[in-house]
């Protein structure tokens, strides 16, 4: 397969699943979860390449080139602090990947603002749930 082809299934696969988690909400121990938490949006826009605990194992992940890395160990390689800014700027697409093409890792400003047509300060205050959440996937 190409790299071309590879990417294709992979946004394929992240649009079903969006799709599918935002019709009607991700499920946890039989009630409906705040679609706007930090555990359903990765669930949503992250988990296929990072995979639910962000070790950078999801089902897609082996489409990924470079592979996507294991977010858990952010803080570890910061020096034991997390780097919520990168992160941020990572996700928002105010600096890129250098390694990777502009699609590598989208910039979920923008696929957030599309998909849920939300103002800027709802999209900043859902990148920082995604951002609190990643953090709190840090292995100590």
């Amino acid at each position: 397969m190409t790299r071309r082809t590879h990417w294709m299934l992979a946004a394929v696969f992240v649009i079903a699943s969006a799709g599918g988690a935002w019709s009607r909400g991700p499920q946890v121990h039989g009630t409906r979860e705040d679609p706007a938490s930090g555990i359903s949006l990765f669930r949503v826009y992250c988990a296929s390449c990072h995979g639910p605990s962000g070790r950078g194992d999801g089902p897609v992940a082996d489409l990924v080139v470079p592979r996507a890395p294991d977010l858990t160990a952010l803080s570890r390689r910061n020096g034991g602090v997390f780097p919520r800014a990168a992160v941020i700027a990572r996700l928002d697409g105010t600096t890129s990947i250098a390694s990777h093409s502009a699609a590598a890792m989208p910039a979920w400003n923008d696929v957030l603002r599309v998909t849920e047509g939300r103002d800027a300060g709802t999209i900043r205050e859902r990148l920082n749930a995604l951002a609190d959440h990643v953090e709190s996937l840090q292995v100590k």
